[in-house]
């Protein structure tokens, strides 16, 4: 999926639609709220560690 792609890229995957804990996981806005803001801060922390590289 990401072989072809030009710039950097992620696959995120955060659970699977078959799995029903999984989905009430996802179906639950405060555990979606922590998974968005911990692949928010994944990326964050990437960049910040690209940049000091530079």
């Amino acid at each position: 999926m990401l072989k072809q792609a030009n710039m950097p890229g992620v696959l995120i995957e955060c659970g699977r639609i078959d799995n029903a804990e999984e989905m009430a996981r996802i179906n639950n806005d405060a555990e979606l709220e922590k998974l968005c803001r911990n692949i928010l801060d994944g990326v964050v922390d990437y960049e910040n560690s690209v940049m000091k590289t530079k």
